[in-house]
Formats: structure tokens, C-alpha cells, sequence
């Protein structure tokens, strides 16, 4: 279960690698490397720092609400609306219509499997984890995302030009590990299943005082994770042994 809140929610691979911060350039805080049976998808915290924007082989991914990102983005980043990316059903039929919105979407933006991808909201947001989850779901291989967004880079060049790209053909290659469907999600509540259950909405939601669902309350054996305390008072991620 995820919240739309202004903090993101942690990513939760079953499989992941914490390799060091490479010495001789500041560009990854941390890297989850999750395998599924077919492919390899790579997760990585960016510093933010307007250096590590100057791969101009990278795709900028830009997450905000599309009245803050005309104004003002950073020079040839796209903008991909995460509301497009809500999944309400997980049937055969729901799914199906899902990975052919996601498939649409990422074509019209020109991203390949193989693309770079460098994902950024305002701050570190809820926003910016749902659009790597997507894609990471889609088959996109190395997906960035940079820490604490816009307004941890500082004074930087914006600009309210169009990006200039070509749209090209999308092959969705879902990796179906990263999403659980409604029975899934409830047999993960079972104590005598295997995994955990992680309710990542707000503190009232998960006591049932509240909802944004048709319903009160939360999935037996959840437990609740406070996403909030997944940044520290600057807005970055905290570091790995802190999380």
C-alpha cells in the first residue's frame, strides 16, 4: 500500500546489492540492483549536484505537476504526469489496460528498455518513487533518481522551452515481481506466508481514523512504515544503515 503524500516511499526490492560510492566521481549515493528472472533493474541515488546532469545521454524525467514544470525545468527534461500511473485494480483486465497506458506513454517520451533515465520532483517526493517503480516495471534497466529534486540542486539554469526528442517504440518487458496483486497483498498479511506487508500511508489512515479508499482500515498483518522519516531536516534520503 502506498500514500500520495509529499514524502516518497521507499522502494522494497526482494533481491538488492549497496555497492560503495564510486571514489573518483560523486554520482551515486546508493544503487538497489533488483533481478527478476529475466532482467536486471538498477535503482540509484544521485547526489544533487548540477555536475552529475551533465550526461547528455540520460533522459531527464521530469515528475512535478505540469503547471510548475512549463514555467521552469531543467533544459531537455520531459514531463511525465505520475496521476497517469495509478493502478485501482490489480484483475487480468486492469493490468492489462495499465502496462498498454505505460507502453503508450513512455513511447511518446522516447525512452527505450535501455535508456538512461533520471527521475526528479521538487523535493524527494512520493511522485518521483512511483514513477521509478513504473518504469523499473516496464523493463527500464537503469533508472536514477536525484536527491531531494529541484530544490536541493539550488541556483541552476532553468528554462520553459519544449524538450526537443523523437518518440520511438516502447516494448514493455514487465517485471512482474514488482507488482503484488490485491491477493497477493492479502495473503502477505497471512503470519504463516513468507514477506511482509508495509502500510506506507499516513499514521492515521493505518489506525483507520481516516481513508482515502472506499473503506476504513488496513490489511490484516500490515505493519505501518513512516515515510516521513525516510529524509533527514535538508530533504535527502537518509543514509542506508539510518533507513
Amino acid at each position: 500500500q502506498s500514500r500520495n503524500g509529499s514524502n516518497g516511499a521507499l522502494l522494497r526490492p526482494s533481491i538488492c546489492t549497496f555497492p560503495q560510492p564510486s571514489a573518483a566521481r560523486t554520482v551515486s549515493l546508493l544503487t538497489i540492483t533488483v533481478v527478476s528472472t529475466l532482467r536486471m533493474t538498477s535503482f540509484t541515488l544521485v547526489a544533487p549536484e548540477p555536475a552529475n546532469l551533465s550526461d547528455t545521454d540520460a533522459v531527464l524525467i521530469d515528475t512535478r505537476p505540469a503547471t510548475d514544470y512549463w514555467p521552469a525545468h531543467l533544459p531537455g527534461a520531459r514531463h511525465l504526469d505520475p496521476s497517469l500511473l495509478t493502478l485501482q485494480r490489480t484483475d487480468g483486465p486492469s493490468i492489462a489496460r495499465f502496462q498498454a497506458l505505460l507502453t503508450w506513454s513512455l513511447s511518446a517520451l522516447g525512452i527505450g528498455t535501455d535508456s538512461r533515465v533520471l527521475i526528479y520532483g521538487a523535493a524527494a517526493e512520493a511522485n518521483v518513487s512511483r514513477v521509478a517503480w513504473a518504469l523499473g516495471y516496464a523493463g527500464v534497466a537503469q533508472i536514477r533518481l536525484l536527491d531531494g529534486g529541484l530544490a536541493a540542486l539550488g541556483a541552476v539554469e532553468l528554462t520553459s522551452e519544449a524538450p526537443l526528442f523523437q518518440a520511438k517504440p516502447f516494448k514493455i518487458h514487465a517485471v512482474t515481481s514488482f507488482l503484488a496483486t490485491a491477493e497477493q497483498a492479502q495473503a502477505a498479511g497471512d503470519a504463516s506466508q513468507a514477506g511482509q506487508l508495509v502500510d506506507a500511508r499516513e499514521h492515521d489512515e493505518f489506525l483507520g481514523l481516516r481513508s482515502n479508499a472506499r473503506r476504513n482500515g488496513r490489511i490484516p498483518g500490515a505493519v505501518f512504515w513512516d515515510a516521513r522519516k525516510e529524509v533527514d531536516a535538508r530533504g535527502r534520503f537518509r543514509a542506508a544503515n539510518d533507513l
